[in-house]
């Protein structure tokens, strides 16, 4: 059997079946960084390859980021290592590679450059810088090509509250392509209940402070309003959304918009949902209640006071009392605790609590506001 540039592989090193073909950092690539080999990790995109066409002058391109390509590093420090860089022809030279069977009927080749015909050869530990070489008879200059096949993938159902044992690091970091759905969530104006008028069945984020999920990418660490979106679409697809899912496996800034959310669901094969302004700039506690009361949650921001920067993104699905005051005021957040272990979901507060958690000891207002709304 030969390889196929139309199917995504596992690179093992033959010299030790259980070093895998990796990229240095948590999921992280970008010109310069060190290809080495590492243990398999389920949660690892870049242990997954292609080749760029046939098995001849061919490029090995991370599935994960496919814009990059092994590569032969030609500058003054560690000349002649692997790492990867952009795809493009200028690279060529350093980036072209031939797979030169060794038993191809098992799918095992060296990979070999092009230009020089120096061969990508494992290091001897995990982690360790590799090197493209002069030509050798032992097998650490041999890899395997396994198949990865996608499991199947089925989303969880949020019609109802989500147990907080769902949320794991795997759901989180899979990656199932475009979700459709086929309903939408009826919204229902909630009641009165023990003083407290929520919206029922709002599940929780995941959290980002989860020492899991910041293993997926550390930048997840500040990524609240994706987080907090994920929330929202959770709330109106019915199912489960992860953040990981439509900011491509990458830290959203806080001015992220629309295209982040009608990019993440589709419904009748367009984008399911859009938000829509509530305030642009100081919002109300009126017009927080007043959307509550027609049972809509609403995606709102706060900040220190006079700070720009100090700033957090939450949900707001209910209140209390008369809802007159912040405290009054219900979210689910996306932070949880900071001590191990640290739950991979996020935590129900008030959006006094909220600031307290985020800032402590800090005044607080509330910002914009947006809410969603079928696209």
């Amino acid at each position: 059997m030969a390889v196929s540039s139309g199917k995504v592989y596992f690179i093992k090193s033959y010299a030790n079946l259980s070093k895998y073909l990796d990229i240095y950092g948590n999921n992280q690539v970008a010109n310069g960084r060190n290809v080495i080999t590492w243990t398999n990790v389920s949660t690892a995109m870049t242990q997954r390859w292609k080749l760029k066409n046939s098995n001849t002058n061919t490029k090995i391109l991370s599935n994960y980021k496919p814009a990059f390509s092994l590569d032969h590093w030609i500058g003054s420090t560690n000349f002649g290592k692997c790492d990867m860089y952009e795809d493009k022809p200028i690279n060529d030279s350093d980036q072209l590679i031939t797979l030169a069977p060794y038993i191809e009927s098992q799918n095992l080749y060296k990979i070999k450059l092009v230009s020089n015909s120096k061969l990508l050869t494992a290091s001897t530990n995990n982690g360790d810088v590799m090197f493209w070489l002069a030509e050798n008879s032992q097998t650490n200059q041999v890899w395997k090509f396994e198949e990865y096949v996608e499991s199947p993938f089925n989303l969880l159902d949020a019609s109802s509250t989500v147990t907080t044992n769902k949320y794991t690091k795997e759901y989180f970091s899979s990656t199932p392509g475009t979700i459709a759905i086929t309903s939408k969530r009826v919204i229902t104006p909630p009641s009165v209940v023990n003083n407290e008028k929520k919206i029922s069945n709002m599940s929780l984020p995941f959290a980002q402070t989860s020492t899991e999920i910041k293993s997926v990418n550390f930048n997840y660490g500040s990524s609240c309003k994706a987080f907090a979106m994920a929330a929202l679409l959770t709330f109106y697809s019915k199912k489960l959304i992860s953040p990981h899912w439509f900011t491509q496996f990458g830290w959203v800034p806080p001015s992220c918009n629309n295209s982040y959310v009608t990019s993440a669901v589709t419904y009748g094969g367009l984008g399911a949902f859009k938000l829509v302004s509530l305030n642009t700039g100081k919002t109300t506690l009126a017009e927080l209640k007043t959307k509550i009361d027609a049972g809509i949650p609403v995606l709102l921001r706060f900040e220190v006071s006079n700070s720009d920067t100090d700033q957090h993104w939450v949900v707001v699905y209910g209140y209390k009392n008369t809802g007159t005051s912040k405290s009054d005021f219900l979210v689910v957040d996306s932070a949880n605790t900071t001590k191990s272990p640290t739950p991979n979901y996020g935590k129900y507060f008030n959006l006094d609590e909220s600031s307290s958690w985020s800032f402590p000891g800090k005044s607080y207002t509330i910002e914009e506001s947006y809410y969603m709304t079928a696209n």
